[in-house]
């Protein structure tokens, strides 16, 4: 096929990286905002319960109307984008939520059955149903799935973007203490908080605190291991994979390194290429260090 001297001929590799720059950006946009939207559909289920207590929303409607069908298009997202960063990320964060929730209540239902702390998780069901008895089955439910695995797969995205793959257990606990604190303030600030869910003496500000540090712990140890073996931290999602202007340097720099073929001059040499007649180009300065100008050419090392 003749090929037209006038246009300049694009490699192969230049095409390669123009049709790639696009969707580069896109599929990082597009992490950006799956990432976003599992972070906040991640923390709803726990933010709603001071929000409800406040009384600035009804749980019954906010579960129905709002979390459900997040958390539903949340597990559809995560299907359809399996294989990418952010999907890996959450997914840990899930999954070890649900341990560390586990972990924590073998430590608080021993206080609960010895009558030491009074179990809210019934009620919390109550509220989520819109009913007038107590609904084990649901609260636990909101729990486990809502409180601890929401809040566990904020805490990886967190990981994620920030770069986060080492002392995790330390940030773990450092988090744990993050949602105590919240817990704590709800039931200082908020009215009725107190008689609504427990009340704060001294035995249930050590348990709770202890129970969220064994929560952080788990979480941070769980999301450790599987970065270990999955890679589930690995890569910022909002980092381009290439860039056109990358691609083409770096193709140009192997392109001049074939065999055969002279290196390309340097872009901060002028004179790259004029060199005097009868004079030897030598790398670098001249060892004389003194200039020739030829007449009618440029600056160049004199002969030898």
């Amino acid at each position: 096929m003749p090929i037209n001297p006038s246009k300049p001929a694009v490699t192969e590799r230049q095409r390669t990286a123009s049709s790639s720059r696009a969707p580069g950006l896109g599929s990082a946009a597009l992490q950006g905002v799956l990432l976003c939207f599992l972070f906040c559909t991640g923390a709803l289920p726990v933010l709603a319960i001071p929000l409800s207590l406040a009384g600035l929303i009804t749980l019954h409607m906010a579960a129905d109307d709002v979390i459900i069908p997040l958390w539903g298009a949340a597990l559809t997202l995560l299907l359809l984008c399996w294989r990418t960063p952010v999907s890996r990320a959450a997914r840990a964060g899930f999954l070890g939520g649900l341990v560390a929730v586990t972990a924590y209540d073998m430590l608080r239902l021993p206080f609960i059955l010895v009558g030491g702390w009074r179990d809210f998780i019934p009620r919390l069901g109550e509220w989520i149903t819109g009913s007038n008895r107590p609904n084990a089955v649901i609260g636990y439910l909101w729990r486990y799935v809502g409180d601890g695995g929401g809040i566990g797969m904020a805490f990886a995205l967190f990981c994620l973007v920030l770069g986060i793959r080492r002392r995790l257990v330390l940030f773990g606990l450092s988090y744990g203490v993050f949602v105590w604190s919240g817990l704590i303030g709800t039931l200082l600030f908020v009215p009725h908080a107190q008689a609504l869910l427990f009340r704060l003496t001294p035995a249930t500000v050590v348990v709770s605190l202890a129970g969220h540090l064994v929560y952080g712990s788990v979480l941070g140890w769980t999301i450790k291991w599987s970065d270990r073996g999955y890679r589930v931290l690995e890569g910022l999602p909002l980092k381009p994979t290439t860039t056109h202007g990358s691609a083409i340097r770096s193709g140009q720099h192997r392109r001049s390194s074939r065999p055969g073929q002279p290196d390309p001059p340097a872009p901060h040499d002028r004179h790259a290429g004029h060199t005097a007649p009868g004079s030897t180009r030598l790398p670098g300065r001249c060892l004389s260090g003194r200039v020739s100008r030829p007449a009618g050419g440029r600056p160049g090392c004199p002969g030898p």
